[in-house]
């Protein structure tokens, strides 16, 4: 309560000190420090080399280009076999779903394609290996390749077995 009861009487004194200082009748003393003015904006510098032919130059509106008019991405990495069974797979993972597109429609395997082409070497043969495992195990439970699979594949041989 103490602690308190200071700081109520250090919020009062101060507010009855501005308040009587406000209220004196004498003549008002200027402030002896004008008030400070704040310092204009940098001008840019004058034309330099690298400005050179840049005020003549008019930028393409931003509505007239489309990302993929422009250019395509190319799936390198991935052989062909690889590069359907991860589609597949994709397919599986995400698919389309309430009138939104899927991974595959998205370009998700053809991104993987891209980002695993630049990972090191290490992760590159785990996936390779892993799609190349994924391929063989379908072909040999299922008998057929990866891209191939269908669920009602997997449905059935869960009913039979």
């Amino acid at each position: 309560m103490r602690r308190r009861d200071f700081v109520k009487a250090m919020v009062a004194a101060s507010a009855s000190a501005k308040t009587m200082l406000g209220q004196q009748t004498g003549t008002q003393v200027a402030p002896s420090v004008p008030p400070a003015v704040p310092p204009a904006p940098p001008t840019a510098p004058g034309p330099v080399p690298w400005m050179r032919g840049l005020m003549e130059v008019k930028p393409l509106s931003i509505a007239s280009i489309v990302p993929d008019a422009v250019a395509q991405t190319d799936a390198y990495f991935f052989n062909e076999q690889q590069l359907a069974t991860l589609r597949r797979l994709s397919e599986i993972l995400m698919p389309p779903l309430k009138g939104y597109p899927g991974a595959k429609e998205a370009g998700t395997p053809e991104f993987i394609d891209f980002l695993i082409g630049v990972s090191p070497m290490e992760r590159q043969q785990m996936y390779q290996s892993g799609l190349d495992w994924l391929n063989a195990d379908a072909k040999k439970h299922f008998g057929v390749a990866f891209r191939h699979w269908r669920r009602a594949r997997l449905t059935n041989s869960f009913v039979r077995g």
